[in-house]
């Protein structure tokens, strides 16, 4: 039947709501991405700075120094892009995914929402001593060295506000899923937060070292200059591991939440007020005179 609602006419006809989407699996998901192009940034960054240190141990024994490797350096730029261009995209995605995460912060009750506000205070801790850093995004060591600006991939400053950094990106990262995981995972992040401080702290004290050594001609290639790079790529690596843990932990969080382990607090129902028909309007009319009173019948007259 057309038109047809199991109540009566004056009950209006509500629509029905979509259920309530998690915000908080959307920022996790999106983390995992952002994890995802950390590694990938961190693997490329190993490249790079193994082959400056290749071409530099080259030059160093050919005695002809940064002269002759110049065009090798022009080279090593598509490194650099692609490092930055990726590291870009993991910045954006972690952002997202913490606004995402503060967004549902209410969904699994008041823990979680604890950790979601310790979480924003961490994100800008991080980001501004990451900007201070300048550090190549997640990353723990500068790699836009050129052959006359630095003597190495590290910069004392960068190391020690990158060191800063490491701690309260792996601060946040465990933030955002510490009511999901077990203690096993607790210890994972805290072993990925520790290597994500230590990696820039060992740059810095690479840094000072290196900065002690001053050749005598400025075209000639330090002599650390490329245990310098191979540590650089080491220390690239060890970030790269801290983020194949974080992600591990990530995308076992994601895959149970996607599988419907964690569910979110259901949203408590919109409240409505149900429409009820108030009295019939009679409408008043003006008062009508009264009539006289019927008259009588004349009674009935017996038959002949």
């Amino acid at each position: 039947m057309s038109g047809y609602v199991p109540f009566p006419v004056p009950y209006p006809v509500y629509p029905s709501y979509p259920s309530w989407p998690a915000k908080t699996a959307q920022g996790v998901g999106y983390v995992r991405w952002a994890l995802l192009f950390a590694t990938v940034m961190q693997a490329i960054n190993i490249v790079g700075f193994a082959w400056v240190a290749v071409v530099l141990t080259g030059a160093a024994s050919s005695g002809l120094g940064f002269a002759s490797s110049f065009e090798v350096f022009g080279a090593n730029l598509a490194f650099i892009c692609a490092a930055g261009i990726i590291a870009f995209a993991a910045v954006i995605f972690f952002i997202l995914g913490a606004s995402s995460a503060h967004e549902g912060r209410e969904e699994f009750g008041p823990d979680h929402a604890r950790e979601m506000d310790r979480a924003v205070i961490f994100l800008i801790i991080a980001f501004v001593m990451g900007v201070i850093a300048s550090a190549g995004g997640l990353g723990s060591a500068s790699f836009g060295v050129t052959p006359f600006g630095s003597q190495g991939p590290f910069s004392p400053v960068g190391g020690v506000f990158g060191s800063v950094r490491g701690l309260f990106v792996g601060l946040l990262l465990g933030s955002l899923v510490r009511v999901f995981i077990s203690k096993e995972d607790r210890d994972i992040t805290r072993i990925g937060t520790a290597l994500l401080t230590i990696s820039p702290a060992i740059g810095t004290g690479i840094a000072f070292l290196t900065l002690t050594t001053n050749p005598v001609d400025p075209l000639t290639v330090p002599a650390l200059a490329p245990l310098a790079f191979w540590a650089a790529a080491a220390l690239s690596g060890v970030e790269l591991i801290a983020f194949v843990l974080f992600f591990r932990v990530y995308s076992s969080v994601h895959r149970r939440m996607r599988a419907g382990e964690l569910p979110p607090i259901p949203r408590p129902p919109p409240l409505y007020t149900p429409y009820y028909p108030g009295l019939a309007y009679y409408p008043v009319y003006p008062g009508v005179p009264e009539g006289p009173p019927p008259s009588r019948p004349p009674p009935a007259q017996p038959p002949p």
